[in-house]
């Protein structure tokens, strides 16, 4: 009888700790296979070819980026320079992204008013984090500029 019940123990010694292994193994794909993961944009690949372009944008944007400011106000965010003339007479656009919910994103027309402040008020801006993108132009010259901002 002794060695009938050394056999089942050393099996068991090496049996369980496999099919423990296998077990968790089988539960992380599990897990990882239904984990719902947004990019950031739907064309991430196609931008991502794009990237020396942006590169250079932010070479020219160095300067003019560190002047200028995105503050969450209540509901709305504010954009504005320390010095008002950075901004007078650029275009371009502002691109919202929500790193949690790609669902959220939006764009619109960059429009400072005269002293080079522009005010956004957006449905779809709820509390949270929110990286902001303005590409602007003006004077010959295009800048891409990135902030951050977290609405309470």
């Amino acid at each position: 009888m002794k060695k009938m019940s050394n056999k089942i123990s050393w099996r068991i010694f090496v049996v369980l700790p496999i099919a423990l292994f296998a077990l968790a193994m089988i539960s992380m794909a599990v897990i990882s296979m239904s984990t719902d993961v947004e990019l950031v944009t739907d064309n991430y690949y196609e931008q991502e070819l794009k990237y020396q372009q942006q590169i250079d944008l932010k070479k020219n944007s160095v300067e003019i980026s560190n002047l200028v400011k995105a503050d969450a106000d209540g509901n709305s965010v504010v954009i504005y320079a320390d010095d008002p003339g950075v901004l007078v007479g650029k275009s371009g656009e502002i691109i919202f992204y929500r790193p949690s919910d790609a669902s959220k994103d939006f764009k619109i027309s960059f429009m400072p008013d005269e002293s080079g402040k522009q005010v956004i008020t957006h449905q779809s801006l709820s509390k949270g984090l929110w990286k902001i993108r303005l590409n602007l132009s003006g004077s010959g010259q295009s800048y891409a500029i990135d902030k951050s901002v977290f609405i309470n």
